[in-house]
Formats: C-alpha cells, structure tokens, sequence
C-alpha cells in the first residue's frame, strides 16, 4: 500500500459571513491514488468517523481506516480494518452512538458488518452467510438490528441481522394474488420510538399500473398488519413516509404519477387509522407556489401558458419529476413535507468500428447521473388540505448516480424548522416558521477561501454536501485540486466545521 497522508490545516481566524454563518475548523485529506473516502458520517456532538478504502490490495486483502474526529477536528483515534478484497460496501448507517456498515461480496452468501460504537471507541465485526444469488441493495438500522433489502433469485427479500451477534432471519413479504416476482419494495422505514418497520410494496399489474399495500413489522421481525392503499385511476403512488401520530394512527406522505408518466406528477398525503385510509388528498406540482422557478422565465410562461389551455377543457397538466422525499414533520396543527426535485440525465457515447474499410459510427446514451434542480417545504392542515408552500434553488454541484437527499433538516423549539445545503459554492441557510410558513432567516454564504497563502484552484468550489453536525454546526465537504508555487499541487477532500449564530 502506498504512503497514506493526512493533513489538518486550522483556520487560526474564523471567518464571518454576513454575521450569520462562522466558518470554523477545516481539515484537509491528501488523496493520493490509493486511497478513497467512502463515507463521512457525523455523531453529534461525540465526534465523526471518516470511512476510507485503501485500493491496492494484499493478499486478496484490503485495508479499510475508521478514522475518529472530536468537534474540533481533530484526528483521536485511526483504526485499520482487514477485509477480503471481494467485500463491496453495500452501505452505511449512524446515529450519536455507533456507525454500521455492511459489507458482501456481490452475487455470493458472505457478508460482514463493522460496527463503530463511540462510547468505547470499540469496533466490532460479525461475519455471516446469506444463500447464494442475494443481492443486498439498502440497509436500515434498529438498536441492534439492520433489516438489509435486496433481492434473491429475482425476487424482493428482506433480511433482518444483529449486527452483534449476526443472528438473522428473513421477513414474510407476500401479498394476495400476487406472485413475489411482480412485487418491488418501493421504501423502508424504521420507526425507533414505537419499534416497527414499514414496508411499502408496489405490486406490479402490467407496465403502467400497480398497487400499493403496506406491511407493518415489530422489532423481532414479525409481521403485525398488512393493508392496501388504494387510489383511483388517474393516481398510483410512487414514494412513501410514515409518520406515528398515536397508538394505531399514521400519516403517510410522498408523491404520486399518473397514468403514462415516467416520473412523480405532484405530492399526496393520507392518513391511516385503525387500518382504515381516513383521507388520502392529491396535490399536482404546478399548484404549487413557484414550483418551476428555477426555469428561465420563458419556459415558465411557455408550461403556464399549457396549463390554462388545458384547464379550459377541463384537463390537469402534468409534468414529471423524481422527488427524494424527506421523513414528515409533525406539529400541533399539520403536517410538513420536505422534497427534494430531480430528473435523470443522459450523454452520448460515439463509437467508431470498421466493417471492410468503411467506418461505422454509432451513437448511443448512457446513463449520467441525477441532476437536481430544486426543493419544495410544504405544510398540511391535520384533515390534509395544503396551507402554504415554498420552493427553491438547489444545486449541489454535481449529479450523484444514486438518490441523495442534500439538505440536512433541524426542527427547534420556537417552532420553526432549519435547513442547510450546498449550493455549488456556497452554503445556504434557510429558515421556515412551521405555523404560518413565514421565512425566518435566508442566508448565502460567500466562498470559503483556501487554506495556505498561495492557493489557487481553477475549479469552481462546489460543496457535494453539507450535513448538519451537532447543535447549530455543520460540516461542508467536497474534493479539490489546488495549485500552490511553493507547496506544489495537491488533490484534497475537504471538510470545514460552520457555526450558524442565530
């Protein structure tokens, strides 16, 4: 393995923007070629783990490092973690007290789970075997349990594994007159107060048609209750949240499609009682206040114009977007929604062959990540009607090829909800009160200088993400290639610690 380096440059002068945003401690890590940042994950006020992947392998082994940060940035402890270099990271999950990640050779039955536990600064692994043909897509955590969601010989399986002790079992998953094959879990959820696990399935009908059923699980894994939401015609739901509101009583909030569309038209919200769908409301996209503001305005009054010709004869436009839904909110009076809008992008790939000397040229276009374009926070009454709405920029800078959700979500106690994110290269802070939708606080940073006298970068900075750390601290974190006459170049990820000062 190549020399692994790291350096930790302090800002020894916080820098102040717009009196609102405090730029902190900042850390730079030199990623050579053999090393990869994996995962940065926050633990509130405990510290952070840095998970990064050493790509020259040994033996048929590879070096993992679980590197420890305290609040001010600084490396406490590194831990080194030996794993077959077959073991892809399927995923990770932590809370303030301990960092999961699992681990499978793709296609094959072993898997392993490291454990990071903060209060020992314990690592513990536990090694197991799946049946051959389980592909693991998602992990989600509960105490001691990950319920890992994949699929098993083309057909949706959930597993339920200690992550201590790596004792498992499979979930019942089946739905009536359907076949296991014509079912895809569509979401997830762990709920830590009340102990339970939802799955929301789609049952798939034919290409453009499937229903939806919920499954209810306890913590042990058994299943509890089994109930379809059923829709009309012209909605099938796309995306789902639950939300415990008291014994037997849940809403339930995402987004919807309609019939021959690709992606979500519009938001719902439903609430569940006693198994019974007390109400389940629709909402369309562009009834939204400002939902495509971040259009040019020709484009907006190009679709405003389409939407009143449609509305004359009595016709709904639609439009078609994916949304990374956010958990809902609940407060005294409603119910809050949290979205974040993207759509998937594509490039074109030539290629030339030769067939008896003549070139042939073919075209064709690839999958090229998710663009995101912007947010939407809107509040429902508690009978599910909409009460105000806003929507917003968003830009994190580069376009992920898995769902992301960017924007990191804090609720205080004077009722108002706070949210950070990137916006390519600067931070955005934004506040909302949660009662009557009134804007609180609307702040844009400028850039972050560089740390050493001499730096430059001809990149635009652009944060990948900014997550909310602990109390009113944020980490943003991004790569960088930086150019300095005396120092010479060198290829980072960075992290800086923001205090937002009310």
């Amino acid at each position: 393995m190549k020399t692994r380096l790291l350096a930790l440059c302090l800002l020894l002068s916080p820098l102040f923007i717009n009196a609102q945003i405090e730029y902190l401690e900042r850390i730079e890590i030199d990623l050579k070629d053999d090393v990869d940042l994996k995962e940065i994950n926050p633990m509130g006020d405990r510290g952070m783990l840095l998970l990064m992947k050493d790509d020259d392998t040994k033996k048929g082994e590879r070096d993992w490092f679980y590197d420890f940060y305290n609040t001010s940035l600084e490396l406490d402890k590194q831990e080194k973690v030996i794993l077959d270099k077959k073991l892809t990271l399927i995923g990770t999950i932590e809370t303030e007290e301990k960092v999961v990640s699992m681990y499978q050779e793709v296609g094959k039955s072993d898997f392993q789970i490291i454990t990071y536990l903060s209060e020992t600064e314990e690592i513990i692994s536990t090694k197991g075997e799946l049946p051959k043909k389980t592909v693991i897509k998602s992990i989600y955590l509960l105490d001691d349990v990950i319920f890992a969601v994949g699929k098993l010989k083309r057909e949706p399986v959930v597993w339920r594994i200690n992550w201590n002790t790596g004792i498992k079992r499979i979930l019942p998953i089946s739905v009536p007159a359907f076949k296991l094959k014509d079912l895809k879990i569509m979401e997830v959820q762990t709920l830590g107060a009340s102990k339970e696990v939802f799955l929301f399935i789609k049952a798939i009908e034919s290409k453009r048609s499937h229903n939806t059923f919920v499954i209810k699980y306890d913590d042990e894994g058994r299943k509890k209750e089994f109930y379809e939401v059923k829709t009309d015609d012209e909605h099938q739901l796309m995306s789902s949240s639950a939300s415990r509101i008291d014994n037997e009583e849940y809403i339930f909030n995402g987004t919807y499609s309609t019939p021959k569309s690709s992606g979500s038209n519009g938001l719902y919200i439903g609430k569940m009682k006693d198994q019974k769908l007390e109400f389940l409301k629709y909402y369309n996209f562009l009834d939204l206040d400002n939902f495509l503001s971040y259009l040019p305005e020709r484009r907006q009054e190009k679709i405003e114009k389409k939407k009143k010709r449609k509305s004359k004869k009595g016709k709904e436009l639609n439009i078609s977007y994916l949304i990374a839904s956010h958990d809902v909110i609940k407060t005294d009076d409603g119910y809050i929604f949290v979205g974040e809008a993207f759509y998937e992008t594509t490039r074109a790939v030539t290629t030339t062959t030769y067939v008896n000397g003549q070139a042939q040229t073919t075209t064709t276009y690839v999958f090229d990540g998710y663009q995101y374009t912007h947010a939407v926070i809107a509040k429902f009454s508690n009978s599910g009607d909409l009460v105000w709405d806003h929507t917003f920029d968003l830009d994190p800078g580069y376009k992920p090829f898995s769902r992301k959700r960017f924007i990191s979500l804090t609720q205080a106690d004077d009722g108002s909800l706070k949210m950070a994110y990137g916006n390519r290269n600067k931070v955005v802070i934004k506040s909302f009160d949660l009662e009557n939708g009134e804007v609180i606080i609307d702040v844009e940073s400028s850039e972050i200088e560089l740390t050493l006298e001499g730096d430059k970068s001809k990149e635009k900075r652009a944060f990948s993400r900014v997550i909310h750390w602990y109390d009113d601290y944020f980490i943003a974190h991004g790569s960088q290639k930086i150019k300095n006459k005396e120092e010479g170049k060198r290829n980072v990820y960075f992290l800086s610690k923001i205090k937002f000062n009310h």
